[in-house]
C-alpha cells in the first residue's frame, strides 16, 4: 500500500507535536490565548496506554453528530450555500459517560463546494481534557456515491491515526457492483478485521429512518460488531435530524478487539456518516425521503416543494 499523500492544508496535517510528558502540544493555530500566548489545560491524569486507554473495557458507543441549527437556518435562507464543519460526541452507551469529542478540521472552500467528498480530518479529543488527542480520522476526497468500476477516487475510504498521526487502521469501500454498500476494515499491518456490509433496500431520510451496517468475521462470516444509525427518541430530536445532518450512531466492537483496533471501528462510522447522510435535508426547499445504493451509486430520493419527488 501507498502513503497517503500529503495534505495540502496546512490546517489538516496530522497533529504531532508532543509536549513534554508525552501530552499533544497546542496546535500553532488552534491552541493559542487572544494575546498569543501557548494555550493551556487543565493536566489529564495519565493511563498507562494513552489517551486511546479510554476505550478499555468500552465495547459499545454512542456517535452524536451535534446539531448546527444556525447551519440550517441559513441554507433554508440561502439555498444550501453554507457548510460548517462537523461536529461529535462519542460516549459509553451502557454508562452514558461522554468519551471523547470530535471536530472536523477541513478547507472551508472546499467544504462548501465539494461537500461531502471534501478532504477532512476529524481530531477525536479526550472529554476530560480537550487538549489531549486520542486519535484521528483522515478523509481524503473521494467522488463517493457515484459508479465507482474500480476506480480509488471514486471509492470512500479513511484513515484512522494514533495521536502522533501514524496509521493505525482504515476503513475502504469495496469496488464491487453489488445493490449493499461493502467496506473493508483493515488494522495497521493490512489485514483485515471485520467486512461491513450495509442495507440493500432505502436508508436515511424520513421512510427509513434507521440503518444497520453488520460487521462479519472476514473469515467465517459470523457477526463481530455493528454500526447502526438509530432515529431519535425525542421529538425535538427528531426535528432536528429532519431540519439538519445531525444523525446518531450505535457503534457496537468485539471484545476481543484491541484499543487501535476500538478506534478503528469508531472511525467507520465517520465514513458511513459522509458517504450516506451528509445529504442537505433542507437546501431551497428539498427534504430527503430516502436513499439508496447500487453499484456503488447512492440514489437520494428527495421532495422538492416546487417540483415534487426527484432523485
Amino acid at each position: 500500500r501507498q502513503d497517503t499523500p500529503a495534505i495540502q492544508s496546512r490546517s489538516l496535517q496530522p497533529r504531532t507535536a508532543m509536549a513534554p510528558g508525552g501530552r499533544v502540544a497546542p496546535d500553532p493555530e488552534e491552541g493559542m490565548n487572544r494575546d498569543g500566548s501557548p494555550g493551556t489545560s487543565s493536566v489529564h491524569k495519565p493511563n498507562r496506554s494513552g489517551p486511546l486507554g479510554q476505550l478499555e473495557g468500552r465495547q459499545k458507543f454512542v456517535i452524536q453528530q451535534v446539531r448546527e441549527h444556525k447551519e440550517a437556518l441559513l441554507n433554508i435562507c440561502f439555498g444550501g450555500l453554507c457548510e460548517f464543519r462537523n461536529r461529535y460526541n462519542v460516549s459509553d452507551r451502557d454508562t452514558g459517560e461522554l468519551v471523547f469529542v470530535a471536530n472536523e478540521n477541513s478547507d472551508c472552500l472546499e467544504r462548501v463546494c465539494c461537500k461531502p467528498n471534501h478532504t477532512a480530518r476529524i481530531d477525536f479529543t479526550l472529554a476530560s481534557d480537550p487538549e489531549s488527542l486520542a486519535f484521528q480520522v483522515y478523509k481524503p476526497f473521494r467522488c463517493m456515491g457515484c459508479f465507482n468500476c474500480g476506480a480509488k477516487l471514486c471509492l470512500g475510504e479513511i484513515e484512522t491515526l494514533d495521536n502522533n498521526g501514524v496509521r493505525i487502521g482504515g476503513v475502504t469501500e469495496d469496488p464491487g457492483c453489488a445493490c449493499s454498500p461493502t467496506f473493508h476494515i483493515v488494522d495497521k499491518n493490512e489485514k483485515e478485521i471485520g467486512t461491513m456490509n450495509g442495507p440493500s433496500d432505502c436508508f436515511g431520510g424520513i421512510c427509513c429512518p434507521t440503518a444497520l451496517f453488520s460487521i462479519r468475521n472476514p473469515t467465517n462470516g459470523s457477526q463481530i460488531g455493528q454500526v447502526r444509525k438509530i432515529q431519535p427518541a425525542t421529538l425535538e430530536g427528531v426535528l432536528s435530524t429532519l431540519l439538519t445532518t445531525a444523525d446518531t450512531f450505535e457503534v457496537d466492537v468485539p471484545s476481543s478487539a484491541t484499543l487501535e483496533e476500538r478506534a478503528n471501528f469508531i472511525a467507520s462510522a465517520m465514513l458511513l456518516d459522509y458517504m450516506f447522510f451528509e445529504e442537505d435535508k433542507n437546501e431551497g426547499g428539498k427534504c430527503l425521503l430516502f436513499s439508496t445504493y447500487c453499484g456503488g451509486c447512492v440514489y437520494h430520493c428527495t421532495l422538492n416543494n416546487n417540483n415534487g419527488a426527484g432523485g
